[in-house]
C-alpha cells in the first residue's frame, strides 16, 4: 500500500493543454473517486497515475518514489478497465495467474493467491471457465481478481461498471466497496456517474476541463459545493439555480438572507415544499407551473415552470396530488439556500453558511 501525490500535473497535446496544472494528496488505503463529464481529463489523470500517459509537466509519486519516469510495470499498480482485458483463450484460473508466472512468481505463492482471491470475488466455480461462458458481472470479478493477485500498491479502476445493466452496477458497486474495506489498498476509480461516486468514495474529486473543482467528502460537495458547476453535477436531481436578476415576478427571497449585487441562487429539490398551509412564510418563495411529474418509488419529482420561464424541480414524498397544468407556490427556509457569486464560486457568507452557523 502507498501514498498517491499529484503535484502540479500537466498533459498537453500540442497545443491543446489536456491537464492543467492538477495537485493531489491520496492517502494510503483511501478510496479516491475521480468524477466529471466526458472529456474533462479525469481517464487521462488516471492514466498518467498508471504510466499509460506520459506527463508534461510535474511529478507523480507512488510511495516515495518519483515514478515520472518509470515504467507501468515497474510502478506496482494494479488497474482494472471498463472492458475487462482478459485473455478469450485462457481459463479464468490461467487469467488470474498469468501475470504472476510472467514474474516468475513461484507456484506455491500463485496458488495462495488465486485460491485467496477466487474465495473473497465468489469465483472458484468458474476457475475452469473461459471468458466467454461467463456473465458481464462475472466477468468483471474475474478482472478485480487478477488485480488482487498481483498484491499491487494500488488500484487503479477505469469505468470498471459501464458495461453493465444498472441492476448489476449496484451490486457491483457494493463488491466494490466492500473489497476495498477489506483490503486497504490504496484506490483510485474514474467514473462519469456521479451516483456511483458518490456511494463508493471516502473522497470525491470534482474534474473539469483539466482542472480540480473540488475536493472532499461526499458529504461535504454535497451540503457545500465549491461552485455552480458542483451544486450541478453532484445530486440528483441537480440542484436548482436561479440567477438574481431572475427574481422579479418569478421568486422572492427574504430581506434578511438577500445579499448584495448579482448572484445565483441555488436550492436543492429535496429543500422545497409546497407552501401549506396558506399564511405560512417561508426566506425564499416561488410560484410554479407544474409540467411534468415523475413517480420515483416512496417519492415524486414535480417539474414546473416559473413566470419567467427558468424550469424548477421539487420533491414530494409519496405520489403526487397534483397535475399537469396546477400552479403551485413552494418555498424554503434559509438554511437551505446557497448563494454563489457572479463567477459561479460559493460566497464565503453564503446564506446557507450564515444561517448555519448563526453569523
Amino acid at each position: 500500500m502507498a501514498e498517491i501525490t499529484l503535484n502540479n500535473v500537466r498533459k498537453s497535446y500540442g497545443t491543446v493543454e489536456a491537464i492543467k496544472g492538477v495537485s493531489l494528496d491520496i492517502k494510503d488505503g483511501e478510496f479516491v473517486v475521480l468524477v466529471g463529464p466526458s472529456g474533462c481529463g479525469k481517464s487521462t489523470l488516471l492514466r498518467m497515475i498508471a504510466g499509460l500517459e506520459g506527463i508534461t509537466g510535474g511529478d507523480i509519486q507512488i510511495g516515495s518514489r518519483r515514478v515520472n519516469d518509470v515504467e507501468p510495470a515497474e510502478r506496482d499498480i494494479a488497474m482494472v478497465f471498463q472492458n475487462y482485458a482478459l485473455y478469450p483463450h485462457m481459463t479464468v484460473r490461467q487469467n488470474l495467474s498469468y501475470g504472476l508466472k510472467n514474474r516468475n512468481t513461484p507456484a506455491a505463492e500463485i496458488d495462495r493467491r488465486m485460491a485467496s482471491a477466487a474465495k473473497t470475488l465468489e469465483i472458484e466455480q468458474y476457475l475452469d471457465r473461459k471468458p466467454r461462458q461467463l456473465s458481464g458481472g462475472q466477468r468483471q470479478r474475474v478482472a478485480m481478481g487478477r488485480a488482487i493477485v498481483r498484491e499491487p500498491a494500488a488500484f487503479l479502476f477505469d469505468e470498471p461498471l459501464s458495461n453493465l445493466d444498472a441492476k448489476l452496477r449496484g451490486q457491483m458497486r457494493i463488491e466494490i466497496k466492500r473489497l476495498q474495506r477489506a483490503l486497504g489498498t490504496t484506490s483510485v476509480y474514474v467514473t462519469h456517474d456521479q451516483m456511483e461516486a458518490m456511494t463508493l468514495a471516502d473522497r470525491l474529486v470534482v474534474v473539469n476541463a483539466g482542472r480540480i473543482e473540488q475536493v472532499g467528502t461526499p458529504i461535504e460537495l454535497y451540503e457545500k459545493p465549491a461552485t455552480t458547476f458542483v451544486a450541478t453535477f453532484i445530486g440528483s436531481p441537480s440542484m436548482n439555480l436561479l440567477p438574481s436578476m431572475s427574481a422579479a415576478a418569478s421568486w422572492s427571497l427574504a430581506a434578511h438572507v438577500s445579499p448584495q449585487g448579482n448572484f445565483t441562487l441555488g436550492v436543492r429539490p429535496e429543500d422545497l415544499a409546497p407552501v401549506f398551509p396558506e399564511g405560512k412564510h417561508f426566506d425564499f418563495e416561488a410560484t410554479v407551473q407544474i409540467d411534468g411529474i415523475e413517480l420515483v418509488g416512496a417519492e415524486s419529482l414535480l417539474h414546473g415552470k416559473l413566470a419567467n420561464g427558468a424550469d424548477l424541480v421539487f420533491r414530494v414524498s409519496g405520489r403526487a396530488r397534483n397535475e399537469i397544468g396546477d400552479m403551485v407556490k413552494i418555498g424554503a427556509n434559509a438554511d437551505a439556500l446557497h448563494i454563489f457569486d457572479a463567477n459561479g464560486q460559493r460566497q464565503q457568507s453564503g446564506i446557507a453558511d450564515s444561517a448555519k452557523t448563526g453569523s
